[in-house]
């Protein structure tokens, strides 16, 4: 019989806060140099020992409706591929129209999640989880609409 638990959002941000967990430790730069080709939405939130992630609960939480609405915006965005990603960085640099740009976050409360939509020929626009991380999914449905031109995509 197979684990049901494995299934659930809850389980995969193990696998996910892991993975974000050991990279650091690894040493050099880990702010990530994304390529932007296409619609491209990359979900953010800080970098957060083992510690802070025991210290700190709401922050699986936080990071399950962030994953909820980054598959909403997939769904929604099926028909344009984007690209999306899940970060755990203070910056995020990208390569967008030829010139390499770097956006970095603040580590406020209320803005320290979020996500960022990326496109070429678009000015890059953040998006932060200023009503709280549940908040995400609708405002990136809507967001998605305007910014990818995805009429699809409104709530």
């Amino acid at each position: 019989m197979r684990n049901k638990a494995a299934k659930t959002p809850t389980g995969g941000l193990f696998w996910l806060l892991a993975i974000l967990l050991v990279a650091p430790a690894c040493g050099g730069d880990q702010t990530p140099v994304i390529d932007v080709t296409g619609p491209t939405i990359v979900g953010f939130f800080p970098p957060l020992s083992e510690e802070e992630l025991q210290r700190t609960p709401s922050v699986t939480q936080a990071l399950a409706f962030l994953q909820f609405a980054l598959n909403d915006a997939k769904a929604c965005l099926a028909t344009l591929a984007p690209t999306i990603r899940m970060e755990a960085t203070s910056a995020l640099k990208f390569r967008l129209d030829g010139s390499r740009q770097t956006i970095e976050f603040p580590q406020e409360e209320g803005l320290w999640v979020g996500v960022v939509l990326l496109q070429p020929g678009q000015e890059p626009r953040v998006i932060h989880a200023s009503a709280g991380p549940a908040s995400l999914q609708q405002v990136l449905a809507s967001a998605s609409a305007e910014y990818f031109a995805a009429p699809e995509c409104a709530p």
